[in-house]
């Protein structure tokens, strides 16, 4: 909401925790910025110290029936929001902001004259450059473009070149390798429209002059983070590219002769061979997402604001493709099981019940990355089954859900174990801090043990239904996984008609700021949880 845009300052701060001390909290000058986008930007007090709340980078305003206004901040190195109701009277220059069991923050609006720089601006003396007014000097190009320079902003600039020479240094060079260089001495800063074939040309030449070493490192950093957006892109390519390879696994035939074609409805072990494939390809795509959001968060901090929003921006734009492969998927899936005849499902349940045998693989363990240590570990399971057939499938799964679920239960007693302890003789800005983690964590610990509640009774439903198949005859183990086929088949439609739903609301619904804030909350809590997982390597190993 535009009456949040701007930037506000920290009056006082109330602990609604217990602290140990009287007196001020610390944080009581700390200033916060919002602006339009949706970023927060801090700038902490003289004294203050690192909070979780101080580490988020991203806001958002929401009212709620029950709580009025929330602002939301989010992100940080492990994706955390933290929620205030915001009281803000109309036309009125101050702030309550109150997080429940933390903290009570009065914040007044800080207007541009009151800020202690003079400076509200990086300055620059490009103008003198762009304009040439004054120049006491002319540096030629290779292509004889001419740029009127002033000696006094060369020598302020790189004041360890002999700018008395004759020719002039850096005469000859390239027209944009000569003007990123003047660019760079004029404003230190590189030009916005530098591309990577005059950055390394750059480098070169600033690597063969004495005091530009500024420029060499600006040019790594900008040829660093042109290097991860490229990887960026080739993550999501190749995510694109499992998803174009699983619609490709069920639009195809299979071919028993040089002149017959069969479909793959007609076909039991085909089918299932394509399926286990495509799954393969999901995890793999998932193995891809991981790497992308371990990317963005590693090396954000490096990116400036503009290439952050670039990311964003990139991965907004594939979001409606990446809907469109699951509608084409979806899609495929339900015009090859409705081509199903009944004697076609019939032999499709058999195959599932008596013949469908489990993979022998032996695979190695491995914490390459946080994705394949958890997909080696669901593989290594898979294999532990001695039946074949429906009933193999679900011991497996039985057998995974099981150490999850044990292994959730030994998490949450390591994570209970370092729980944290408030001691009387804390300062008041030591109790803050300290308070916020324990709020954090309590809410970890809140959803961990609801997931462990989630597993436990999902374990206990499948016990069941294994249980009950397990007791049918083989006639009517084909019978019951035949109607699972039909009532598959009954619901693909509905599954269609909402992702369309979605995707009609996806333009509308989700605007740029939301999605800016979902991206940068969702990635940093993948990581986070990514990185617990590999930490606690000892729980999960059996997984």
């Amino acid at each position: 909401m535009a009456e949040f845009i701007g930037t506000w300052e920290i009056v006082s701060c109330i602990p609604l925790a217990e602290t140990g001390a009287p007196g001020k909290s610390g944080i009581e000058g700390t200033r916060f910025s919002l602006d339009n986008m949706g970023d927060v930007t801090w700038t902490l007090s003289e004294g203050a110290k690192q909070f979780p709340l101080f580490q988020c980078e991203t806001y958002e305003v929401y009212k709620s029936s029950l709580s009025g206004v929330v602002l939301r901040f989010g992100a940080g190195c492990t994706g955390h929001i933290i929620e205030f109701r915001a009281e803000h009277p109309e036309n009125q220059d101050t702030m309550l902001l109150s997080c429940e069991s933390w903290c009570l923050l009065q914040c007044r609006r800080v207007f541009s004259g009151e800020f202690n720089s003079p400076v509200l601006s990086t300055f620059s003396l490009l103008p003198a450059l762009e304009e040439g007014y004054f120049s006491d000097l002319t540096i030629t190009a290779a292509n004889n473009k001419q740029f009127a320079v002033h000696t006094c902003i060369l020598k302020l600039g790189a004041p360890s070149i002999d700018w008395a020479e004759q020719p002039p240094p850096l005469s000859g060079l390239p027209e944009d390798v000569l003007g990123t260089v003047l660019h760079f001495i004029y404003s230190e800063s590189l030009p916005a429209n530098l591309d990577e074939d005059t950055a390394h040309q750059c480098r070169t030449v600033a690597q063969s002059l004495l005091g530009l070493e500024k420029l060499v490192n600006m040019c790594d950093q900008y040829l660093n983070n042109m290097a991860l957006k490229q990887q960026i892109v080739k993550l999501v390519s190749d995510m694109h590219a499992c998803a174009h390879q699983i619609i490709g696994n069920f639009s195809s035939k299979t071919s028993t002769s040089d002149h017959l074609v069969e479909p793959l409805n007609s076909n039991p072990a085909k089918l299932c061979y394509v399926v286990k494939q495509s799954v393969r390809e999901a995890a793999v795509a998932f193995v891809k997402l991981l790497e992308l959001c371990d990317l963005y968060c590693k090396h954000k901090p490096e990116l400036s604001r503009k290439e952050r929003h670039e990311i964003v921006h990139y991965a907004k734009s594939r979001l409606p493709i990446f809907m469109s492969q699951l509608h084409r998927f979806l899609q495929a899936v339900k015009v090859t099981f409705s081509a199903m005849s009944p004697s076609q499902r019939q032999d499709m349940a058999a195959y599932l019940v008596l013949e469908l045998p489990l993979p022998n693989r032996k695979l190695a363990f491995t914490t390459l990355s946080p994705g394949l240590f958890l997909l080696v570990g669901f593989d290594t399971c898979y294999k532990r089954s001695k039946r074949q057939g429906i009933e193999g499938i679900l011991d497996m799964l039985a057998a995974v859900i099981l150490e999850v679920k044990s292994a959730v239960e030994q998490l949450i007693l390591a994570l209970t174990s370092s729980e944290v302890n408030h001691s009387p003789s804390r300062s008041v800005m030591e109790t803050l801090k300290a308070s916020l983690k324990s709020i954090l964590h309590l809410r970890e610990m809140s959803k961990l043990r609801n997931c462990h509640q989630r597993i436990a009774f999902i374990l206990v439903h499948l016990l069941q239904k294994k249980e009950s198949f397990n007791d049918m005859t083989s006639a009517n183990k084909v019978r019951s996984v035949s109607r699972n086929l039909e009532q598959l088949i009954e619901e693909l439609p509905i599954f269609l008609l909402r992702l369309e739903e979605v995707m009609a609301a996806l333009d509308d619904k989700l605007e740029w700021r939301e999605f800016k804030f979902c991206f940068k909350v969702g990635t940093a809590k993948v990581v986070s949880g990514a990185g617990s997982t590999v930490t606690n390597k000892t729980f999960v190993y059996s997984i």
